[in-house]
């Protein structure tokens, strides 16, 4: 698996959580369990910490989209959302 599938599959995971009607607390407090428990101003510099920032950044940006009703729409917007962030991956050459 590349790193952009990756990357597409969480985005596609967080906003599937947005449409569902998850806190965005929740996904936060996930990434702090991922990649470190110390809230992110203690974090020095480190690969966890890039890694938890571009998760962080994935929810923020799922978090600034309407929620949708009907799970046509939902499909949708998840898949838009998983392919907006796999192409911007793209087109950084990370995969």
């Amino acid at each position: 698996m590349s790193v952009c599938d990756a990357l597409s599959i969480y985005a596609h995971n967080t906003m599937e959580s947005r449409q569902a009607g998850a806190p965005m607390r929740e996904l936060i407090n996930k990434n702090a369990e991922r990649f470190g428990q110390a809230p992110k101003e203690f974090f020095t510099e480190g690969p966890g910490n890039a890694l938890r920032d571009l998760a962080d950044s994935i929810v923020e940006d799922a978090y600034t989209r309407p929620v949708f009703s009907g799970k046509a729409l939902q499909k949708r917007i998840i898949a838009d959302f998983e392919n907006e962030w796999y192409m911007a991956c793209y087109k950084a050459g990370k995969d």
